[in-house]
């Protein structure tokens, strides 16, 4: 009897003491403070520091209210804040200040970039004009942009870097995703500068993974991913003059992944393109290999062919590859290049695929082998009495003229 009433009142015991604990629990809750996001109305205008506030990762921590975030002193992020922007909003890194971003998230708590409302185009983006190379986002998270441009020559864009007052804007960029953009996922203009850039994931924005300079494509790295769900599963590249004091690399961004050209780039130095690189060139757009510095390397193999094609498969669609150079390093092995000859490259030369002209005294010159002439609306080689053409191996397939013009 003793022992079945001690196990009674410790039962008894345990009870109560559980039902103190519910309540005690219950208690502390309704007593803790509610988590609300904190709402930015004004510019940073002093070093400052965003902390996660709020418990849920699916809510905001911080809401910018203000039209144009201006970030005029540091701000630093830490890891697992969301930030949320209302309609058409923004975040601006001026220059002449002394504002840079530091967002340093990570894999299990990466920081968000986001609008109110989740739908693509709903805010503008993050504008980074500022040249500190503190610049720097890892393990962020940037969508929904795009709504409007955030600058004159700037694109739609979730986040862009560019150039002004001939400042350019820098930054670098790790393990970072861009997706659902109405308009790019990340554009590079003017000067700008990709102090780092790896292990980006890119998906579903509107018009491609990227639109750069070509400064900057050899900064862009295989271990990113550029072409999950995309709306275009492309880099696009910008119209301009190559002009670098190193050569440059433009990899091979892997399968299904395309750069394309959108207007004419004029190669003033080194440029070498790796084994089975794609290249899709838009409307009237050619390739300038220029004097006196200028020269082109692009050698495939016969398993990773070089591709240089129109944006849409038809004869005459771009201008095509215009050597001007005398460089001996000039060379096209394994690639194949069709769609071309919409236009003459220069007077008095035939339109055609590949062209060379000699000019103020400079041969151009390049060694052509293993390649797929295709589908040229002139000439699938044209050149003039000087210039100077190696070729072998080459096999011409459905140009309009002949397969060498002279």
């Amino acid at each position: 009897m003793k022992t079945i009433t001690l196990k009674s009142h410790l039962k008894a015991l345990l009870a109560i003491f559980l039902i103190a604990l519910t309540l005690g629990c219950k208690k502390e809750e309704e007593n803790k403070p509610e988590q609300k996001p904190v709402e930015i109305n004004a510019d940073i205008n002093a070093a400052t520091v965003w902390k996660n506030i709020v418990d849920d990762p699916s809510k905001p921590d911080y809401i910018i209210k203000k039209a144009q975030l201006q970030v005029n002193e540091a701000l630093t992020i830490e890891a697992g804040v969301v930030v949320a922007f209302e309609a058409d909003g923004m975040m601006r890194l001026p220059v002449n200040t002394k504002g840079f971003i530091l967002g340093k998230g990570t894999a299990a708590n990466p920081i968000r970039f986001t609008g109110v409302v989740q739908t693509p185009g709903y805010w503008r983006g993050i504008l980074i004009l500022s040249p500190d190379d503190r610049n720097e986002f890892d393990h962020c998270i940037f969508e929904n942009g795009g709504s409007a441009a955030m600058q004159t020559f700037v694109p739609l864009s979730n986040l862009a870097i560019f150039t002004q007052s001939n400042v350019s804007g820098k930054l670098r960029l790790t393990n970072c995703t861009f997706r659902n953009s109405a308009g790019y996922g990340f554009y590079v203009g003017g000067n700008a500068i990709i102090n780092t850039f790896s292990s980006n994931t890119f998906s579903n924005n509107t018009s491609a993974s990227i639109l750069t300079t070509p400064s900057q494509v050899q900064k862009l790295d295989k271990l990113s991913v550029y072409n999950i769900d995309n709306g275009a599963k492309r880099v696009e590249i910008s119209g301009d003059d190559f002009t670098e004091l190193t050569e440059h690399t433009w990899k091979n961004l892997g399968t299904g992944v395309f750069y394309r050209i959108n207007g004419d780039i004029n190669i003033l130095s080194g440029l070498n393109i790796e084994e089975g690189a794609n290249f899709e060139m838009a409307t009237n757009v050619m390739l300038r290999v220029k004097f006196p510095s200028g020269y082109l390397i692009a050698k495939g193999t016969a398993q990773k062919i070089i591709n240089f094609q129109g944006v849409v498969n038809s004869k005459g669609t771009w201008k095509g590859i215009l050597f001007n150079s005398s460089d001996t390093r000039n060379e096209l092995s394994y690639c194949t290049v069709s769609n071309g000859g919409g236009q003459r490259m220069f007077t008095g030369l035939s339109a055609a695929n590949i062209g060379l002209i000699t000019q103020s005294g400079n041969t151009g010159r390049v060694t052509v082998t293993n390649c797929n002439i295709q589908n040229s609306a002139g000439c699938g080689m044209a050149k003039d009495a000087s210039s100077v053409l190696t070729e072998s191996g080459n096999t011409h397939t459905g140009n309009t003229g002949n397969n060498i013009c002279n």
